[in-house]
């Protein structure tokens, strides 16, 4: 799965009418002045390795939330549904003006709560879930903030969608699902083909595009929580590839990593949404998939 994400994201770099990979001189530029001498490829600000949940306070430093779980089940599904929750980032705005925080950490707070509310995200609580545990745990007044209300109506579907998917093939949660996975080429490709809310693949000009953003990022967490536990230590993890969001094209554009055409920067600038699956959004995303690989 991650060939394919390399492969089809190469792809759209070449064929892209929006944005353009920069070339190997900037590139080298931005690895020699941004990743060596300003050491952004460091974690040294981390001092301990961090799982989520995680938010960011305003000095962008990560700060990782007390969480408890009855059961290693509990854990696994909880770590499971946190990568799958990580979207909305097209609600940012409206997340600021309600909750002042950004898209992440409200998916993350939010998601935190849930668990603490239901102690156990197996597929039956996911299948049960009411638009009313939703706005109580993602604190979204929807009667106030019309934007999120619409944000809270589709997370209730993602979740109780992925409910189904598990309890349809046969597994409690995703802790039954995750499991017998030896590699995360495997779960990946099971997450992707199963969970809908895991389906991270476009279409550009007619072909598929797998950029499996949650997927992959699920693969991280799972071996970054537990990995040191003997758990999910997948021998293929360090083959995974950037978990390609709004926020990396957003800082390659800035550091001239990846250049976009006249008319998309003036969509940018001007804050128009780039609606999910259109040539714009999805050559900035492979093409930062391109980019991140070349550094």
């Amino acid at each position: 799965m991650t060939t394919k994400v390399r492969e089809t994201c190469e792809t759209v770099s070449v064929t892209s009418k929006h944005v353009r990979v920069a070339d190997t001189t900037a590139i080298r530029s931005f690895v020699t002045e941004k990743l060596i001498q300003e050491k952004w490829g460091t974690s040294s600000r981390l001092h301990v390795p961090l799982a989520q949940p995680i938010v960011f306070d305003k000095d962008s430093k990560p700060i990782q939330l007390d969480i408890s779980f009855d059961t290693f089940e509990a854990e696994v599904n909880f770590t499971c549904v946190m990568a799958m929750a990580q979207f909305g980032s097209g609600f940012r705005v409206p997340f600021h003006e309600a909750l002042n925080m950004g898209a992440s950490d409200a998916m993350t707070r939010g998601t935190v709560a849930l668990h603490q509310q239901k102690h156990n995200l197996d597929a039956a609580c996911l299948m049960s879930l009411t638009r009313e545990d939703i706005l109580s745990s993602f604190k979204v007044d929807s009667a106030s903030s019309a934007p999120l209300g619409v944000l809270a109506k589709h997370i209730l579907t993602v979740f109780s969608g992925a409910g189904t998917a598990l309890q349809k093939a046969g597994f409690k949660g995703f802790h039954d699902m995750v499991l017998p996975h030896k590699t995360a080429e495997s779960l990946i490709e099971a997450l992707a083909t199963l969970i809908p809310g895991f389906k991270d693949i476009a279409v550009h000009h007619g072909k598929e595009v797998y950029l499996l953003k949650k997927a992959q990022l699920c693969v991280s967490d799972l071996v970054l929580r537990f990995a040191s536990r003997g758990l999910f230590q997948y021998p293929d993890a360090d083959n995974l590839t950037v978990f390609v969001d709004n926020v990396i094209p957003c800082v390659l554009r800035a550091c001239k990593v990846i250049e976009v055409s006249p008319s998309l920067a003036q969509k940018i600038e001007r804050g128009e949404e780039l609606p999910t699956g259109s040539d714009e959004e999805v050559e900035l995303r492979a093409c930062s998939v391109v980019a991140c690989e070349r550094i």
